[in-house]
């Protein structure tokens, strides 16, 4: 059995999920208001809204912390590959 296709995940993906889900919130408050029906499921709904826009708000620092971490090694890397390439051609010389 092959395992399901699934779309890369962008910053733009979860950005349109997310506020997707406000959208979503702000319907389901109106019905709420409205009908005042299933309260505890509303309530349920709202947390979960709060707790992916905290968990997007980590996982966006987190990436950015990351990808900052990445870059300075990189140049840190290649300062040292440039410093041991120095160090062969004096070698060589030598």
């Amino acid at each position: 059995m092959t395992p399901p296709l699934y779309i890369p995940v962008t910053p733009t993906i979860m950005a349109g999920s997310l506020n997707f889900m406000k959208d979503s919130a702000s319907t389901a408050e109106a019905l709420f208001i409205k009908l005042n029906c299933l309260p505890s499921l509303h309530n349920r709904f709202q947390q979960l809204l709060i707790d992916v826009t905290n968990s997007s708000q980590t996982l966006r620092d987190t990436a950015l912390t990351a990808k900052m971490a990445l870059e300075t090694n990189l140049k840190a890397l290649a300062y040292i590959e440039s410093e041991l390439n120095n160090a062969e051609h004096i070698d060589n010389d030598i």
